[in-house]
């Protein structure tokens, strides 16, 4: 039985700049260290991190600039394991300390069992992973299996699923362009596609507009898409903030309204918004959030950030371009260590709004245009044109906007895609498309009554008025 204080088990070896496996049992360490390849470190529990981390600050601290252990993380194959080694590699990273995380107990619960089944071939383990310890050849076909049966996330715009091969993978997806040209509402409109069609989490992180605003600009959308061409039937953002529908002198716009809520109120739980409109976090809070949602749901969402330039800094002292090119690299592993999309939302300065969208535009957004996997820059039409004026194009009703593709790692370049943008109701269509679907109201299940009750189903509704 373990008696006395915590401890972790052979803490000693981090005074030396070798490799060290990291794993959970000090039986499992001791097993690792008898094959005389390797040292090893026994957490003694995935509890114990914030003490193991506090002897590497010691060690660290001791050996002062003389410090570069590479520690190869082999927790045990379960869900405690995987969300310890979240943790752990998370603040790893954070502290600059080598690390990666290792398979040495393949068919096996962990190294002591590996062990004693075939000391030779765990013995040959050891050695391989010392030798590459991100085991690329079967990382590789790792890759392949799980690629099999990945599908592509549709984004509900058939010209840009056509150029992504059905939709959104596993990668960083960049989408910049100059201000107020509809950044945001294009990606929320995807955003709520994925969560209503596909049913599929979302992770959005606001760090502009507030969680309200965003939620009121998505029902906006909805009014517009259902009041089928009768514009008098939608509503813009602020007329819907200003409640004046309520008044009812239109019951045709007052039951648009109302189904509108409805048919939103039936998807927007799976748009998890995280408002740092005031509080704005840095890359590593967001990481931290991404880590803790799937850890507790173990579901794998989309992750959106809105927008790049305003993360707050990882570094004070560090430059603009430094701190965005620490926080697009940390999107990268967001989104390669749970195999999910990760979108970022980048703005262009006032040099680019007469000219038409490059990839010079991202130069000043640190090293996005090498880390992304694709990379969208979205345009007036006749941008860079003579006598092209931006504010007369934006106040066109709707306005025509493009979008290039400038970067698609897997697929085409160059291709430009278009857009009809009707701001006043935050509404992007897709013009390349033979024709915009026609759509009907859902059928929902979520219901609000006169006061503003709302319901989340049609059976609490009708219990409440005493029908059942």
């Amino acid at each position: 039985m373990k008696e006395g204080p915590v401890h972790i088990f052979n803490e000693e070896a981090l005074s030396k700049n070798q490799p060290i496996f990291i794993v959970e049992g000090e039986i499992d360490a001791m097993s690792i260290m008898e094959t005389g390849k390797a040292e090893a470190i026994g957490l003694g529990s995935v509890a114990n991190i914030n003490i193991f981390m506090k002897a590497l600050y010691k060690a660290k601290k001791a050996r002062k600039d003389d410090f570069y252990p590479t520690l190869l993380i082999a927790l045990d194959n379960d869900d405690a394991g995987n969300r310890a080694i979240n943790k752990l590699t998370t603040q790893l990273n954070q502290v600059g300390v080598t690390n990666y995380v290792v398979q040495i107990a393949r068919g096996s619960k962990d190294a002591n069992e590996a062990l004693v089944k075939d000391r030779a071939q765990f013995t040959k383990d050891i050695e391989n992973t010392l030798k590459d310890p991100d085991n690329r050849l079967q990382g590789l076909l790792d890759y392949i299996n799980r690629n099999e049966e990945v599908e592509a996330i549709p984004t509900g715009f058939s010209n840009l699923d056509q150029v992504l091969d059905g939709g959104l993978y596993e990668g960083l997806y960049g989408i910049g362009a100059i201000s107020s040209l509809g950044k945001t509402t294009f990606v929320l409109q995807i955003a709520d596609y994925i969560a209503q069609l596909d049913r599929k989490p979302v992770l959005y992180f606001t760090l502009e507009m507030g969680t309200y605003e965003l939620m009121t600009k998505s029902i906006s959308r909805i009014t517009f898409e259902n009041a089928q061409g009768e514009e008098t039937l939608a509503q813009g953002t602020r007329s819907l903030l200003k409640g004046k529908w309520k008044q009812r002198y239109n019951k045709a716009q007052y039951a648009n309204v109302m189904q509108s809520f409805k048919e939103y109120g039936d998807f927007y739980s799976n748009v998890i918004i995280h408002d740092g409109s005031e509080a704005r976090p840095t890359i590593y809070d967001i990481s931290k959030t991404v880590n803790s949602y799937v850890a507790r749901t173990g579901n794998k969402p989309v992750v959106i950030i809105d927008y790049l330039q305003i993360l707050k800094p990882t570094n004070e002292r560090g430059t603009d371009k430094a701190n965005v090119t620490t926080s697009v690299n940390e999107m990268k592993k967001i989104a390669t260590r749970y195999h999910i999309p990760v979108i970022v939302i980048s703005s262009f300065n006032r040099l680019n709004y007469n000219s038409p969208v490059s990839m010079e535009a991202f130069k000043e957004s640190g090293d996005i245009e090498y880390s992304t996997d694709v990379l969208i820059g979205l345009q007036l039409s006749g941008v860079g044109q003579k006598d092209f004026d931006v504010n007369e194009a934006k106040k066109q009703t709707p306005r025509e906007v493009e979008a290039v593709i400038l970067k698609n790692r897997n697929g085409a370049t160059g291709d430009t895609l278009h857009y009809a943008y009707y701001s006043m109701f935050n509404k992007f269509l897709d013009m390349d498309s033979l024709e915009e679907p026609e759509r009907q109201p859902q059928e929902a299940q979520t219901q609000v009554d006169d006061e503003g009750r709302v319901f989340s189903s049609t059976k609490e509704y009708r219990e409440y008025l005493g029908q059942e």
